[in-house]
């Protein structure tokens, strides 16, 4: 039943990714305000539901699957730079500066050359 719940909310996410991006794109065709709008409101929230979902789950008893369908599902769908921001605070807050050197760089530098890797590879 959680893939369901994951399913569900990934599918709002990703409708509201799309329609954030859309939205933006009318409005400033030159630079990607829609992604970063994205981003920014799924860090938000992500901050606000790890609280509420994760450090006081009892509050959310009569909503069991509120992690699939919120953090996972629809924040993986609006961003997955939500997720990316809250393993960053949790590396930071525990202390383990090189796994968090790691992280940071493998995700941005890494994925950065292996993007350009593809697209030298594909065109």
């Amino acid at each position: 039943m959680d893939y369901l719940y994951v399913f569900a909310g990934g599918g709002i996410g990703s409708m509201t990714r799309f329609f954030i991006t859309k939205i933006s794109a009318r409005i400033y065709p030159d630079f990607p305000w829609g992604t970063l709008s994205a981003n920014i409101l799924g860090t938000f929230l992500i901050g606000v539901f790890s609280i509420f979902i994760l450090e006081k789950g009892k509050a959310w008893a009569g909503f069991p699957f509120a992690r699939e369908l919120v953090m996972v599902g629809f924040l993986g769908g609006l961003t997955t730079f939500s997720t990316f921001m809250l393993d960053f605070y949790n590396l930071s807050h525990s202390h383990e500066w090189l796994k968090l050197f790691l992280y940071f760089t493998g995700n941005t530098v890494l994925g950065f050359a292996v993007l350009i890797t593809g697209k030298y590879m594909a065109g």
